[in-house]
């Protein structure tokens, strides 16, 4: 079976290189970008399962990302990250078409665990509820 293919958007090196790792250890196919208007390119040249986006960078927001991930193609599954996890963003986020909302700091384990989440929810929609997320 073919593993999913990952696009992880994020401003910071350390968090991007840290995600690769852990999800090549598990055979996905991970390629990054270092800001949304890269991420958004590079869905143009290639096929995402799923796009990690960070919510705070510059020059465009998560959120902008977020929308045009889902304009360009609503079948891909998208995971916020972010260090600033209020309600309203959760709320935001969830609106916008987002799967779930990683909080920063996370450990490697909770990526993997919401990435093979949201990939059983693709396979299985009927057994994941809209309150099982977030």
């Amino acid at each position: 079976m073919t593993k999913a293919k990952i696009l992880i958007i994020d401003d910071e090196d350390v968090i991007r290189k840290a995600c690769r790792q852990a999800l090549e250890k598990d055979g996905f196919e991970v390629d990054e970008a270092n800001n949304g208007i890269i991420g958004l390119a590079k869905l143009h040249d290639s096929k995402y399962d799923l796009v990690l986006i960070d919510l705070k960078m510059s020059q465009i927001s998560g959120m902008d990302v977020l929308e045009g991930v889902k304009k360009y193609n609503p079948d891909i599954t998208c995971i916020v990250i972010t260090g600033y996890g209020t309600d309203s963003v959760f709320d935001e986020a969830k609106a916008k078409g987002a799967f779930d909302i990683l909080t920063k700091p996370f450990a490697t384990q909770e990526l993997r665990s919401m990435i093979y989440r949201a990939i059983e929810a693709k396979k299985f929609p009927q057994q994941f509820s809209p309150s099982q997320q977030f």
